[in-house]
Parts: C-alpha cells; sequence; structure tokens
C-alpha cells in the first residue's frame, strides 16, 4: 500500500491565496490583468483571513469577499463573468448574481465598501491600460502617440473616479430614500 502522510501533509500546508492563486495561473488573460487580479485576492483574502477550510463553501464571510473581487474586477477589467467564475470555481450566473449584489452590500455594509474599496485602490495603484488602445497607439508618430498616451491616461483616471463617485451617490441615494421612507410613515401615523 503506499504511503500518502506526505501528500495529505502538503495539501493541509496550501492557503487559500494559494488555492485560489493556482486557479488564476491556469486562466488565460493578459499579464497585467493577472497581476491585479492576484494583488486583489492576495489583499483581500489576507485582511479577511481568508483559511483554507471556507473556500469554495457558502460562508458568507467567503462570499461577501468575492463578491467584492468579483465586482472589481468586472467593474475595473472588464473580464467576462465566465472568467471571473473560473476564478471562484462558480457559474458565471453565480458571478452575475455577485455584482448584482455590489451595490446593495456597498450602501449598507460598511466592512463590504472597505474591502471594494480597497479592491479599487488596488486597481487605481497599477494604472490600468486597455489593450485595445495600445493597438491604436502603436501605428502613430511619436508626437501623436504622447498626446494621445496622456489624454488617454487622464480620461481613464477619470472615468475610474466617476465610476466610484457614481456608486457612492447611488450609495447616499439609497440612504436619503429610506429615510424618507420612514419620515412617511412617520407623518402618516
Amino acid at each position: 500500500m503506499k504511503d500518502t502522510s506526505k501528500r495529505i501533509r502538503k495539501v493541509s500546508n496550501l492557503s487559500a491565496i494559494d488555492k485560489i492563486t493556482s486557479r488564476v495561473e491556469r486562466i488565460s488573460m493578459s499579464k497585467k490583468d493577472r497581476e491585479v487580479v492576484l494583488d486583489i485576492i492576495k489583499a483581500l483574502y489576507e485582511f479577511r483571513e481568508i483559511s483554507i477550510n471556507i473556500v469554495d463553501t457558502r460562508n458568507r464571510y467567503l462570499v461577501d469577499t468575492n463578491v467584492a473581487i468579483a465586482s472589481c474586477i468586472r467593474n475595473n477589467l472588464s473580464l467576462p463573468f465566465q472568467l471571473i467564475g473560473k476564478i471562484f470555481n462558480k457559474h458565471h450566473a453565480s458571478i452575475v448574481h455577485y455584482c448584482g449584489n455590489h451595490d446593495n452590500l456597498y450602501t449598507y455594509d460598511r466592512n463590504y465598501k472597505k474591502m471594494y474599496d480597497m479592491a479599487y485602490g488596488i486597481v487605481e495603484g497599477h494604472g490600468i491600460k486597455d489593450n485595445i488602445v495600445d493597438s491604436v497607439l502603436s501605428e502613430e508618430g511619436e508626437e501623436t502617440k504622447n498626446k494621445r498616451t496622456h489624454r488617454i491616461k487622464l480620461l481613464e483616471r477619470e472615468n475610474r473616479a466617476l465610476k466610484h463617485s457614481l456608486t457612492v451617490a447611488n450609495s447616499k441615494i439609497d440612504k436619503l430614500n429610506e429615510t424618507i421612507q420612514r419620515l412617511s410613515k412617520i407623518s402618516n401615523w
């Protein structure tokens, strides 16, 4: 009979981050996207102290962490739902559901908001650049290229800031609507 004790010990030393990282490494995506995705996962899994025991479960603590990661990836890297699903070993419909829950969680859950903002900061820190832009710029002269690159960087930064501001504004609108409903119930009482 084979001795599997060494193999079992190796598996038990595997961390949650290692498990998810190995999935990301097997998925076909650009080097830059992979780098950003791995940084987000590592930061949020470390921040939340996700253990290997709850990976691939329906544990709310893990699910909220994965919702923040998936939403940030989808909103800022525009990776397809199927690809994001492979990261978490989930069907793409689960990722659609995750992203659909983002606004509500961002509005009402302080811990979730902190996680998403942390992930968004990582994306900003990487200065994400669209691959289509690279291909267009490669066909232009150096002076035009520099002007367009500068303008594109400004627009990308503004776009990310506007997306973030929109999320914050929607959160405030939801809170105001709740207050209005609560006040209207009190005034009708």
